[in-house]
């Protein structure tokens, strides 16, 4: 008679598993659980998500996520690190390669308005943010990454008004008036829908507003920046 074998058993110990996920695509890995723990935490918030739902939706066992990021605090703020990083990055190269104030503006604006539009879970977790007294972010050190783009403007004003002072204040200032009216637009578009009867998540009127917006911030920063306000 022969007796019944069940399936084999894995002789590989928890961190040889590990190390077996590990050599497949060290970057493919880290880049699939940061692109599914960005979904989760914008869907559900960064408590309600959670560390199993993130693994399985990326393809990974839990355990890889440990690895990689230690804990769910560890991922959310190498979330948070990854975005800021990606939208200052391309923000402060593309108005970099401008000249003139009007241009730099210009050019911040196109860019972060067409990031939010493409990542909406950036949105997501800004509104989680500032509903939770920004208690990720505090714990990121954001400074490193709006310092390129300061460095940009404050460039730009320079050049444009050699002749006047221009604080960081100033400069915090030009840099959040574009931040703020591209954002609000995103963060705030299902109610501003609902109040004027428009929908606005229509590519067509989010282009127009793009252009309003640019040509108001074009416009207003410019004669304001250069006059110690």
């Amino acid at each position: 008679m022969i007796a019944k074998t069940g399936p084999k058993k894995s002789h590989l110990t928890n961190s040889a598993a590990v190390a077996a996920e590990v050599v497949r695509d060290p970057q493919q890995t880290r880049r699939l659980i940061l692109q599914s723990a960005a979904a989760l935490f914008a869907k559900h918030g960064p408590d309600a998500a959670t560390v199993d739902q993130i693994a399985k939706q990326a393809g990974y066992s839990k355990r890889m996520v440990y690895h990689y990021f230690g804990s769910k605090k560890g991922l959310y703020q190498e979330v948070i690190k990854q975005v800021y990083g990606r939208v200052t990055q391309v923000a402060a190269e593309s108005a970099g390669e401008a000249v003139g104030l009007d241009e730099v503006l210009d050019r911040l604006i196109q860019e972060y308005f067409l990031f939010l539009q493409e990542n909406p879970e950036f949105v997501a977790l800004l509104n989680w943010e500032n509903s939770h007294d920004v208690r990720g972010l505090v714990q990121v050190d954001l400074r490193s990454f709006i310092e390129p783009v300061c460095e940009v403007v404050q460039a730009a004003i320079n050049r444009e008004y050699p002749g006047d002072p221009v604080d960081e204040v100033q400069v915090a200032y030009a840099i959040m008036t574009c931040i703020s009216l591209c954002g609000y637009y995103f963060s705030s578009q299902k109610s501003m829908s609902a109040l004027f009867k428009i929908d606005l998540s229509d590519r067509a009127h989010q282009q127009r507003w793009l252009e309003h917006i640019r040509t108001l911030v074009v416009q207003g920063i410019s004669g304001v920046v250069g006059k110690g306000s």
